[in-house]
């Protein structure tokens, strides 16, 4: 079996030796019980099973000692994965995969054993913005008193990651103005903060409205827009806030 933290072992699909073609005999594994000595990795290990009976239509015809010891079992190593929203991100156009904050999934509970990234290099399948990433990560170890008990992949294929939309805002210099004794702001000439070099990605301020939170003179004053949204190639990249503040 594969390692799970306990000696038992469940029987299912036992077979059986010396019956006669076609005959319906089989082994109850239901009230049978199976173990191993020890509940970690091991290799040509006997395993001790009692309580033995037989079933079926022609189990008269048989006899079985209620009591076995099978030898050349095994416990194999449990393969481990990592936890796909420990290696999410915010959109920066780059497939790098971040494993500072790697988490292994599948440990057993109670079980020491961690994850060593620091020869390890990750890539998403590509760099732009998704709920649904691909990370292939390489050059992964275990560490920790039960990593016998486990093993993990090199090449490590992890589905399900995010790369999250990153977040922009206005350059406040965009929505200044000269004192005119209100509240209202200006959007025609706004701009983005936060893209990145070579995304095209604009402010749509065509259902947007602001204000400033006063209309006297002021060299640290604040604004709020609400109904701003993103348009050109790269916006599925980025997010806005709604309302955003400027300050």
């Amino acid at each position: 079996k594969e390692y799970d933290g306990s000696e038992l072992v469940t029987l299912k699909g036992s077979s059986l030796k010396g019956i006669v073609s076609n005959d319906d005999v089989r082994v109850d594994e239901q009230n049978a019980r199976a173990r191993f000595d020890l509940p970690g990795v091991v290799q040509d290990a006997t395993v001790e099973v009692s309580d033995l009976a037989l079933a079926g239509d022609d189990a008269g015809n048989y006899s079985l000692e209620p009591a076995a010891s099978v030898a050349g079992c095994s416990i194999e190593p449990k393969g481990l994965s990592l936890d796909p929203s420990s290696l999410s991100k915010t959109y920066d156009k780059t497939t790098d995969a971040g494993l500072s904050e790697a988490v292994l999934a599948g440990v057993v509970d109670g079980d020491a054993v961690a994850v060593d990234v620091s020869k390890a290099k990750g890539s998403f399948d590509g760099s732009g913005a998704s709920d649904d990433a691909t990370a292939t990560v390489e050059g992964l170890a275990l560490s920790g008193e039960g990593k016998g008990n486990y093993s993990i992949p090199s090449p490590l294929t992890v589905n399900g990651c995010s790369i999250e939309p990153k977040e922009l805002g206005l350059d406040p210099k965009s929505l200044s103005r000269a004192y005119d004794g209100s509240t209202g702001v200006d959007l025609s000439g706004a701009e983005l903060t936060g893209v990145f070099d070579g995304d095209v990605v604009s402010v749509d301020v065509s259902k947007a409205e602001a204000s400033f939170d006063g209309s006297g003179a002021s060299d640290s004053a604040t604004v709020t827009v609400g109904g701003l949204a993103l348009s050109g190639a790269s916006a599925g990249n980025y997010s806005i806030p709604d309302p955003l503040t400027v300050g």
